[in-house]
């Protein structure tokens, strides 16, 4: 997340202004209604605006990232639970 940051402020500041030409240009390739485009045109430059503020921009990326990272962290944590081996005690019940 902090290397997105680093990378889009210092590097492509142009990003949402690339991101959004390529997705209405895609939009006409692919032949969609008109309205559906100058809908999806505002919504870009909405967009835009939204993420040149550093707030937005970091809580979009952190939404981005965080839902795989529970994920991954959940399905690691139930495949190296410790299991106690039959008739042992648990170690916080020896102390």
């Amino acid at each position: 997340m902090i290397g997105w940051e680093i990378v889009y402020w210092n590097f492509i500041p142009d990003f949402a202004d690339k991101y959004a030409a390529l997705t209405l240009e895609r939009m006409r390739s692919e032949g969609v209604d008109a309205a559906k485009i100058a809908a999806a045109e505002q919504n870009m430059e909405k967009f835009k605006v939204l993420y040149k503020d550093p707030l937005f921009n970091v809580g979009i990326t952190f939404l981005e990232v965080f839902p795989v990272g529970l994920i991954v962290t959940l399905v690691s944590a139930a495949i190296l639970r410790r299991k106690t081996p039959e008739g042992a005690q648990p170690a916080a019940a020896v102390a």
